[in-house]
């Protein structure tokens, strides 16, 4: 009779065939009666992998961008979620995205830079973590202009100065109130104030400015 190969066995003499071990378990030796059941325990930072057949396996490293916590018998390593990185092989956990980046998926070796970098007239919102931000329009009476920036800041729309008003969305200058109809003594307005008339019976003591009102006093 021809033995069973390695990877192979019988329980009982005189079979035509062997039988392949099952899955979680191995022999690597010849005429075996039985398999051997695939030991997968391995420290943390590390997996098993290749037990089947005739070899026992090994364990390997994690890949950058996973991990695994703790010493078990885990087949395979946790991919690092979003928000998070690893760069180096066999570790036990996952890093914490730094300031001004970002990473919104999963399994990673590096976060992304965020990209604070907007039309006039436009802000970002935050960046971090698992989120990259997105530009949005400047609220009524605020404003941003287009000036370039260094990176890392992320400049926020301003209030409009006393004078000027935003009436609408999305602006890069604030209008100004003109001084003859309008005007406007506080910042961050989304509309000027109307300028007083002087009655038949006043007389104006005080001009009008985009910051200040008429002043009118009685004949």
């Amino acid at each position: 009779c021809t033995g069973c190969a390695s990877g192979r066995y019988h329980e009982s003499a005189g079979q035509k065939t062997c039988k392949v071990c099952e899955a979680g378990r191995f022999q690597p030796q010849r005429e075996s009666t039985t398999c051997i059941d695939c030991d997968y325990n391995c420290d943390k930072g590390q997996f098993h992998s290749g037990c089947g057949g005739a070899v026992p396996g090994s364990c390997k490293l994690c890949k950058a961008g996973q991990y695994k916590a703790a010493r078990d018998d885990a087949r395979q390593c946790t991919l690092c979620g979003a928000g998070k990185f690893q760069d180096t092989t066999g570790a036990d956990g996952c890093k914490q995205c730094t300031a001004h980046t970002f990473q919104d998926t999963t399994g990673t070796a590096a976060c992304k830079p965020c990209n604070y970098r907007c039309a006039a007239g436009k802000q970002h919102t935050a960046c971090g973590g698992a989120t990259a931000g997105i530009c949005e329009d400047c609220a009524l009476g605020r404003f941003r202009g287009g000036a370039a920036y260094p990176w890392g800041a992320n400049p926020q729309c301003e209030l409009c100065a006393a004078g000027r008003f935003a009436g609408k969305r999305g602006l890069a200058v604030c209008p100004r109130c003109d001084g003859v109809t309008q005007w406007q003594d506080e910042a961050g307005q989304s509309s000027c104030k109307t300028i007083t008339t002087c009655t038949g019976t006043q007389y104006e003591t005080k001009a009008p400015t985009s910051t200040t009102d008429r002043e009118c006093a009685a004949h």
